[in-house]
């Protein structure tokens, strides 16, 4: 399965930097290992003001496949998952 997810700017550069190598996220979507993800920066707001809802994706995203998936330790309906960057894409310009 494919899940294309939001994530603000100072987790995607975590995430790019090699620093943040999970996500932590509602399993409304039922997360499993192989699956795939598309994290897709979001900016929702340019100096306390919010933008119309085009402006607020920037052009950068990171794909991954997705490793090992727990709820170990998580609120209820949460869970942690890991992301595998051996074949991960990066597009889109830095901001």
């Amino acid at each position: 399965m494919h899940h294309e997810l939001k994530i603000a700017p100072p987790y995607f550069q975590a995430v790019l930097d090699g620093k943040k190598t999970f996500e932590i996220r509602k399993n409304d979507r039922g997360y499993n290992a192989g699956d795939t993800v598309l994290l897709r920066e979001w900016d929702g707001t340019e100096n306390g003001s919010y933008r119309s809802r085009d402006e607020r994706y920037t052009a950068r995203t990171f794909a991954a496949t997705i490793g090992y998936v727990t709820g170990y330790e998580q609120q209820p309906g949460y869970v942690v998952f890991s992301l595998l960057t051996d074949n991960a894409e990066v597009s889109g310009r830095a901001a």
